[in-house]
């Protein structure tokens, strides 16, 4: 009896010792895969060229500080198409976004491509521009799928697996008219008060670079501070829209629970 559990507590040890080894392989690993997911994201946005657009400077000022609802008069005023407010935007979380932090997976060229289409049915009085949201840019949080993204949430072990599919909510929002460009940066598995994981890196508060930008949605509300977007999409179970929209000094609502659903979340 006395060697069988000899043996025993040395096998239990073993196993114990093997485990450390395998998981913390497993973790470089995914530091590794994140890493390289980052640079390829690097290098789609060094490669992305924002088209220029002809719209004097005064113009683009009361486009960046106009609210969703402005935005969408302009739009049907014809005072702006959706293509410039879509470049505007990009512009900007290009010039400010990548610099804080704040973007994760990047969608450029198929929204403008997306816009474009949408302002010839504002030529054409299509009915789709009674959409509520229609040739409307934005953004949205990391977690929410979308057809051909990645939802890393910040985890290696997420990358290079593009989804299938929207999500419901991104679905939604699409049929609603919206125009989502880009994804942005979330604590990693989104459970935290601080964004951070080790593929984007630490999101960065808008008002002092020394300061955090909360958490989950953190990158979502810096985005919105900066003007980087009119209006994101987050989530919330315990402030994760709250805290971060405090911290950054922007408007963030967290609806009832189950109000929003979570499929494709």
């Amino acid at each position: 009896m006395f060697w069988f559990a000899v043996v025993a507590v040395l096998l239990a040890t073993l196993y114990k010792i093997l485990r450390f080894l395998y998981f913390k392989w497993r973790g470089k690993k995914f530091v590794q895969i994140g890493i390289q997911k980052r640079k390829e994201r690097d290098l789609l946005i060094e490669k992305f060229s924002l088209p220029q657009i002809n719209i004097p400077n005064e113009r683009k000022e009361e486009i960046i500080k106009s609210d969703v609802c402005e935005l969408r008069e302009m739009l049907l005023q014809g005072k702006v198409t959706s293509e410039q407010l879509t470049i505007i935007f990009i512009g900007r979380a290009l010039e400010k976004g990548k610099d804080l932090n704040l973007l994760s997976e990047i969608n450029f060229e198929e929204a403008i491509k997306t816009a474009k289409e949408y302002d010839l049915k504002f030529l054409q009085k299509n009915k789709d521009i009674e959409k509520p949201l229609f040739g409307i840019p934005m953004t949205i949080k990391d977690v929410f799928d979308i057809k051909g993204l990645d939802s890393t949430i910040g985890m290696g072990c997420n990358c290079n697996k593009p989804k299938k599919e929207d999500g419901y909510l991104v679905k939604l929002l699409k049929e609603k008219g919206a125009i989502i460009f880009a994804k942005t940066n979330v604590p990693q598995a989104s459970m935290s008060m601080e964004t951070y994981n080790t593929i984007w890196g630490r999101g960065l508060n808008p008002w002092n670079k020394d300061r955090s930008v909360g958490g989950s949605s953190g990158g979502e509300a810096a985005m919105v501070r900066i003007s980087a977007t009119p209006i994101g999409i987050g989530s919330d179970v315990g402030g994760s829209i709250r805290t971060p929209s405090s911290f950054c000094g922007v408007l963030g609502f967290m609806p009832t629970a189950k109000r929003v659903t979570t499929n494709g979340h």
